[in-house]
């Protein structure tokens, strides 16, 4: 595989290859922030001290962009996994709603049922301890 840089448009670079929008992004702004480095003369060619400082290796450019590729295929099914366990929880929780939404119902039935029991438990203690004083009064007498 051979990237032959082209020229260097201010922070723009041009990269010949037969398999150009194959390229990751990642290893294009790699090579856009190496070009910055340089410094451009005004006939659009880099000066030969420049260039010396950053020779690319063929084997290294392609072990970036395999190691790059490897990387986003990485995320990419991990990202799918995540989505698939997302959508698993969505469904499970959406199929759950009705019976939920029943037992809340009977929930609240159960509650109200509970305050009316005590409003009537409170009400006879109220009626116990009138009678029990009206028969405390009864027996003073």
């Amino acid at each position: 595989m051979f990237l032959l840089f082209n020229h260097i448009y201010g922070d723009a670079i041009c990269i010949q290859h037969p398999f150009h929008s194959t390229i990751p992004t990642i290893i294009r702004n790699i090579f856009q922030s190496l070009c910055r480095c340089f410094r451009q003369k005004g006939n659009n060619t880099i000066e030969p001290d420049e260039t010396k400082k950053f020779k690319f290796n063929e084997r290294k450019l392609l072990f970036l962009e395999n190691h790059a590729s490897n990387t986003v295929e990485k995320l990419q099914y991990l990202n799918q996994g995540i989505l698939h366990q997302l959508e698993n929880t969505i469904e499970g929780v959406v199929k759950n709603i009705p019976s939920i939404m029943t037992e809340l119902q009977i929930i609240q039935q159960n509650s109200e049922n509970l305050k009316e029991s005590v409003a009537l438990v409170k009400s006879s203690l109220r009626n116990v301890e009138n009678n029990t004083n009206e028969a405390i009064e009864r027996l003073k007498y």
